[in-house]
């Protein structure tokens, strides 16, 4: 079961499917070169194809680019 799915469940159930499944393990994003920002983190979303790429200039003075899925980002300042 996915870890998103086992939480859902998990709270579905106030903890008893836990008692079943054990509790869930995140994965470990680093393993497979993928990591998340914090909310609120200001990024460039390239949104003309069909699966967003993401840009960001701030993380540790270097830039980030990378893929991700539209459900992970909400646009609040868009440009024109």
């Amino acid at each position: 079961m996915r870890y998103t799915e086992a939480v859902m469940r998990s709270q579905a159930t106030r903890g008893q499917s836990e008692l079943l499944d054990g509790t869930p393990v995140k994965p470990d994003l680093f393993a497979y070169g993928c990591g998340l920002f914090p909310t609120g983190v200001p990024m460039t979303v390239n949104i003309g194809g069909p699966i967003p790429i993401v840009k960001d200039p701030n993380v540790g003075g270097g830039l980030v680019l990378g893929t991700t899925l539209p459900a992970m980002f909400r646009i609040t300042d868009p440009k024109p």
